[in-house]
């Protein structure tokens, strides 16, 4: 019984928070992520050839035009992975237009939101979840002047604007480190190597 009520509460905590669609991922080693969201572009269809699309289909150059660093938010507009696609860091990303590829391929570090493109609220709670480009937070109070962070759900965004700065430095911090973890190659220790 209380199981239940244990697994009731910390289901209704994530929901609330805007994480209810989490995945608990292993802790021990580097896990892979899993694709981000399929390129449904929230109608229920598919991406060409069954591939996963980061932010869920959207063009992230358009989404973020003068880069996830600047707090100018663009619309969201399908990319078409079919003509206009990259690979980065193991996320597929989709583009509109030749000229929002080549602008992404120069520098892609420039339009990648906070932890690639999955929930933020989810990464600093050690969770994986799709980030949905609708769902984004500018996080002002970063060292390099600002960041677009991205979100599951409407309320994750909701919940971390409602957060003290140094909460909400504390959440981007954990993120990041979940985010870097899986992402990074993990290079063993001489005495780990050893045992």
């Amino acid at each position: 019984m209380r199981t239940s009520r244990a697994l009731v509460g910390v289901t209704l905590l994530l929901w609330v928070s805007g994480c209810a669609d989490t995945q608990p991922v292993a802790r021990s080693g580097s896990v892979p992520l899993p694709p981000i969201a399929v390129a449904s572009f929230y109608d229920g269809s598919s991406a060409p050839d069954g591939i996963s699309m980061a932010l869920m289909g959207a063009d992230p150059v358009a989404r973020f035009p003068k880069g996830v660093h600047d707090a100018t938010l663009g619309a969201v507009v399908r990319g078409n992975p079919s003509l206009y696609k990259a690979i980065f860091k193991g996320a597929v990303f989709a583009f509109a237009n030749q000229a929002d590829l080549a602008a992404f391929t120069a520098d892609p570090a420039r339009f990648i939101p906070e932890v690639g493109g999955y929930c933020a609220r989810a990464m600093g709670l050690r969770r994986i979840t799709p980030g949905d480009p609708r769902n984004v937070l500018f996080v002002s109070e970063e060292d390099s002047g600002g960041m677009w962070a991205i979100f599951g759900r409407p309320e994750g965004a909701t919940a971390w604007a409602g957060l003290a700065s140094d909460k909400r430095r504390e959440a981007v911090e954990a993120a990041r480190i979940y985010y870097r973890d899986r992402t990074e190659p993990q290079i063993p220790s001489a005495a780990a190597s050893r045992n």
